[in-house]
């Protein structure tokens, strides 16, 4: 090593050397390297298998998932202060699985085990399978199934949800481009996600930031799929890498905050490059792409189609396989659906308090959450089970109108119909005992 490079013993402490800890490596699996493993596998369950085997050892986080960020890290039980993740997280679970000592040299070994699977063309899978953990091939089988399966109890039956999942799901069976356009709130991301997280080892799913520069879009797509994506690389060649992993495996793409492809200026000037760079590199070799996007979207398609009338359309619109316009509000059963998802533990008046809670305001789903999670900090704080008044308290707190009323009247602005669908204050109140009680917003029939 260059003298340069090196820090002198008891010399000043240099905060800079803790960056190349190990602790800090990445032993996530790179994604151009799987695809050149998967290459020459011809068995579909084992490709799946392998790219989710890539794609556990990108969750090095210990809560949130790292791209789809309103999922856990790992959707499965873990016990009580196991804190492992990645590769770690996934070997621990096959050893409980097979009825093994889940000791460190036993991690080892079947980590070494995964790694060969994912990376070397020419390991046998069958036959080191079972020398390593008698059934591991099975249990590595099981656990895709858990995986794909764990998601969906945390996705509430909305037409939001229902409109994605069909989009998605012909998205990947055509391997073609989609396009699914609505308003903020209304579950899109999540239900995106939800998805995604349900196709493990099939597709996989990125969030566009509001940056301009070429280099910040590509650098989110490598990290999403598992690529090197460190502030060294430039800008060509992450987007080689990426094309080269997705033409090779045709691994659907789901891109979230879609509109951002597109430039946010006025005044544009240039073709969308990013937006021809998905027609001509990932779409035209059968990579099977699904934008989510808001409204804004169209917007901006307009904008450019006045301001730039040399770009043609065409090869956009010939490319679109399905378009959907996703519903601007959500009905009353899906706000019932989806506070009973999110306060699974409440009870009939409880949900009905939140749904019209967001009946009433414009954040829907997002509204719901606050609520429920506000409720669920001030039940834990309490060291109570999460209950009616602890819902009621977090909806006074977002809601000055509800906290404002009198017990036995109504606020006059305090209604809103939706699909016959009124949220208001009756004169006549109820707990989850069924008592009397003021304050208590249910929905009505109009």
């Amino acid at each position: 090593m260059s003298a340069t490079r090196r820090a002198s013993k008891g010399g000043a402490l240099r905060q800079e050397k803790f960056a190349s800890s190990v602790e800090l490596r990445g032993d996530y699996l790179l994604g151009n390297l799987v695809a050149k493993r998967c290459s020459v596998l011809r068995d579909p369950i084992l490709r799946k298998l392998a790219w989710m085997i890539q794609d556990l050892s990108t969750r090095a986080g210990l809560f949130t998932h790292p791209t789809c960020n309103q999922f856990p890290s790992w959707s499965l039980p873990v016990e009580a202060g196991d804190n492992a993740t990645g590769l770690d997280r996934l070997c621990i679970e096959m050893l409980k699985r097979g009825g093994q000592i889940q000791g460190a040299t036993q991690i080892r070994t079947v980590k070494d085990f995964l790694l060969r699977f994912a990376l070397d063309p020419a390991f046998d899978c069958a036959v080191q399978a079972q020398a390593i953990l008698p059934g591991a091939f099975n249990i590595l089988l099981e656990i895709h199934t858990d995986l794909t399966i764990a998601p969906m109890a945390r996705v509430a039956a909305t037409s939001t949800q229902k409109a994605i999942f069909d989009m998605l799901d012909f998205g990947l069976a055509c391997r073609g481009l989609t396009l699914a356009e609505g308003t903020y709130r209304v579950g899109k991301s999540f239900s995106s996600q939800a998805w995604v997280q349900s196709r493990i080892g099939e597709a996989r799913y990125v969030q566009l930031g509001s940056a301009k520069d070429d280099e910040s879009f590509y650098r989110h797509l490598s990290k999403a799929l598992g690529l090197a994506a460190s502030s060294c690389r430039r800008t060509h060649e992450m987007r080689s890498r990426i094309e080269g992993m997705l033409r090779e495996q045709q691994i659907m793409l789901v891109i979230d905050e879609a509109q951002y492809i597109l430039s946010q200026a006025v005044q544009p000037r240039e073709v969308p490059q990013r937006l021809s760079w998905i027609l001509t590199s990932l779409v035209n070799y059968g990579v099977p792409v699904a934008l989510i996007a808001s409204r804004d979207f169209t917007r901006l398609v307009e904008n450019m189609k006045r301001k730039l009338p040399l770009f043609g359309w065409e090869p956009f619109y010939g490319r679109l396989r399905l378009r959907i316009d996703l519903p601007d509000a959500l009905s009353e059963n899906d706000l019932i659906a989806v506070a009973r998802t999110l306060a699974p533990e409440a009870d009939e008046a409880t949900v009905l308090l939140l749904a019209g809670l967001a009946m009433k305001k414009t954040g829907f789903i997002s509204t719901i959450e606050a609520a429920a999670s506000r409720a669920r900090f001030l039940a834990n704080k309490a060291g109570q089970a999460l209950a009616f008044e602890h819902v009621e308290s977090a909806v006074c707190e977002i809601d000055p109108a509800y906290r404002k009323a009198a017990p036995g009247g109504r606020p006059a602005d305090y209604s809103r119909r939706s699909g016959g669908i009124t949220a208001e204050r009756p004169q006549t109140h109820f707990n989850r005992t069924g008592q009397p009680k003021a304050e208590a917003l249910v929905l009505s029939r109009s």
